[in-house]
C-alpha cells in the first residue's frame, strides 16, 4: 500500500475522515490501516508526511490463518 494523501482546505474531507474512523470503530476497517491517510490543510505540512511515510514491516493478509 501508498499513503494517500488529501489536502484538507477549509475542512473539505472532515466528513469522509470521520466516516472512515467510524467504520473502524465499527470494525468494518482496521484501525492500523487508516494510518496511511494523512490529512493537512497546508500543502508543505501535507508533503511532508508523505515524505516521511514508513510502510508496514510486515504484510498482512485479509484472513489469518486461524480464519481460513
Amino acid at each position: 500500500a501508498k499513503p494517500l494523501g488529501l489536502l484538507n482546505v477549509e475542512r473539505y474531507w472532515d466528513p469522509l475522515v470521520t466516516l472512515l474512523r467510524h467504520a473502524a470503530g465499527e470494525g468494518f476497517v482496521r484501525v492500523d490501516d487508516l494510518g496511511w491517510i494523512m490529512t493537512a490543510a497546508e500543502a508543505s505540512d501535507l508533503l511532508e508526511q508523505l515524505a516521511s511515510w514508513k510502510p508496514a514491516t510486515e504484510p498482512r493478509a485479509w484472513l489469518s490463518s486461524s480464519q481460513t
